[in-house]
């Protein structure tokens, strides 16, 4: 998804149960057209394994867990990651 108002800020996201995809999970953002990207939303259980901590570090990225799912939280963190966002919406 591309921001209406900045066509430099560009979302991508992991949909594994309907798509190829890519890992790690979750929502990569982009705000200089593709040039550097970063993982915006991480819920799945790769980032809470904290696995490659020195490599997001490095990269100036962070590396921790910054979404809840309210009551599926715990089979969320639990399992391997079958779907994720199918939907995103920019605020205009």
């Amino acid at each position: 998804m591309v921001n209406p108002n900045n066509e430099n800020e560009i979302y991508i996201s992991f949909n594994a149960k309907h798509d190829f995809t890519f890992e790690p999970r979750d929502v990569w953002k982009t705000e200089d057209g593709g040039n550097n990207w970063f993982p915006c939303a991480r819920s799945s259980s790769y980032w809470y394994s904290s696995r490659d901590d020195a490599y997001w570090t490095s990269r100036n990225s962070p590396n921790n867990v910054n979404v809840k799912f309210s009551h599926l939280e715990r089979e969320l963190q639990e399992r391997n990651e079958i779907s994720g966002n199918r939907f995103l919406e920019t605020n205009c």
